[in-house]
């Protein structure tokens, strides 16, 4: 079980060349809480270790995955 403040690896797994990635292969996060999804799997709120930029130049420390 996921829970606050594990260490994940984020990537595209089978896309390597998805925008948000902006040419890096993956990024270290840490579990920073729950977003229920209607009903749905709940989704991860992930901090960054350091500010992320995505290929449109947004900055960005957190994501919902």
């Amino acid at each position: 079980m996921i829970e606050l403040g594990n260490r994940l690896y984020l990537s595209g797994g089978a896309d390597p060349t998805l925008s948000w990635l902006n040419g890096n292969p993956g990024y270290e996060v840490t579990v920073a809480g729950y977003m229920p999804n209607r009903g749905k799997e709940t989704a991860l709120l992930v901090k960054f270790d350091d500010f992320i930029i995505t290929e449109h130049g947004l900055k960005r420390l957190y994501a919902v995955h």
